[in-house]
């Protein structure tokens, strides 16, 4: 995968998930080393749609992982999700406080609660990534 030029806001997201997920517990779109899915959850009580995206840094990200060392932050997931958050908080804070995060030491995971703050984010990360080039 071409990093300098990923632009994730790109894939095509149906305008029917949530009637899909009616018969599937799950909506997802792999595009190593990426995966990109929305399901239904119980958030503070409420049932509602969670959208989110997830990456092992493991996997296919030799390069990036490489720049992303030489701008302080560790290559494992914690280090990803370190620089995500900075990136979010630094270029779009009106963003930051719809984009979570719930990681674990070997999987970087991202998400949203409506499919308009998702497809910003995906943006945002695209865009972070590509960023580490610079």
């Amino acid at each position: 995968m071409n990093y300098k030029e990923l632009h994730l806001e790109a894939i095509m997201i149906p305008d029917n998930v949530s009637e899909l997920l009616k018969d599937e517990p799950i909506w997802d779109i792999e595009m190593p080393p990426f995966s990109i899915c929305a399901v239904t959850t119980q958030h503070n009580g409420q049932e509602r749609m969670t959208w989110s995206i997830e990456f092992s840094p493991a996997f296919d990200l030799d390069e990036v992982n490489e720049l992303l060392e030489e701008k302080g932050h560790d290559p494992d997931a914690y280090g990803w999700t370190d620089y995500l958050m900075q990136y979010i908080v630094s270029n779009y804070p009106k963003a930051a406080d719809r984009i979570n995060e719930d990681g674990d030491e070997d999987t970087v995971v991202f998400y949203t609660f409506s499919k308009a703050d998702f497809t910003g984010m995906l943006k945002i990360m695209s865009e972070s990534i590509r960023d580490l080039y610079l």
